[in-house]
């Protein structure tokens, strides 16, 4: 925004209020990966079921989706039964207070998101402040916001880059291990990034104003 229209700006995070997660170790024979949000074809959530069927058979995914498109959603259903019966999961939605409760109890929250245009390029969903909330690992492609905080927090795995064959060698390398830490990591993260911190940052520019 400055340099394109000369107006200074400041960004505010789509973060969660804080709420205390509980830490849970992670079961070396059910490694439980979990995505929620919509079921947009934009999202191309087919690559994190594409994923799944490459990784390791202790790894289950889980999805919440809201199902913005029914025939989308359907076509998921399908593949998932088809490429890796028994291992894909589909659960209903939860109100968005309840988000961070309900996905406390699995270990690695996954968000494959494509940089197809700047909005991608540039994304900071909310679901990836949930992942940290909930206290759980955060397993992410090459997107440059996300990645710097992954990165800077220690709080998950970045893949190289957006296929499914890259991400699920990526979490197969791990090690129940090495995703408590990252899981520890995170409910460090959340201290950070939560609404309460971020409120103040508003508070400072209406005042300004």
């Amino acid at each position: 925004y400055q340099a394109t229209y000369g107006k200074p700006c400041t960004v505010l995070m789509n973060v969660p209020y804080y709420t205390p997660a509980s830490f849970h170790p992670t079961p070396p024979n059910r490694i439980r990966l979990i995505h929620h949000g919509a079921a947009m074809p934009g999202r191309n959530l087919e690559i994190l079921i594409e994923t799944l069927a490459l990784t390791k058979p202790a790894f289950e995914l889980h999805f919440m989706l809201t199902q913005s498109d029914t025939r989308y959603f359907n076509r998921l259903q399908k593949m998932a039964e088809k490429k890796t019966p028994g291992r894909v999961f589909f659960h209903p939605t939860v109100p968005l207070a309840e988000i961070v409760n309900t996905i406390n109890q699995y270990d690695i929250g996954i968000h494959l998101l494509p940089a197809h245009n700047f909005n991608n390029a540039n994304a900071l969903p909310n679901k990836f402040f949930e992942f940290m909330m909930a206290g759980l690992a955060v397993a992410i492609g090459p997107s440059p916001a996300m990645a710097r905080i992954v990165t800077d927090y220690r709080c998950g795995v970045v893949s190289p880059d957006f296929c499914p064959q890259t991400m699920a060698q990526t979490l197969n390398e791990l090690t129940p291990e090495q995703i408590d830490r990252m899981k520890h990591q995170a409910l460090q993260a959340a201290k950070v990034f939560n609404y309460e911190r971020e409120r103040e940052q508003l508070k400072m520019i209406v005042t300004e104003l």
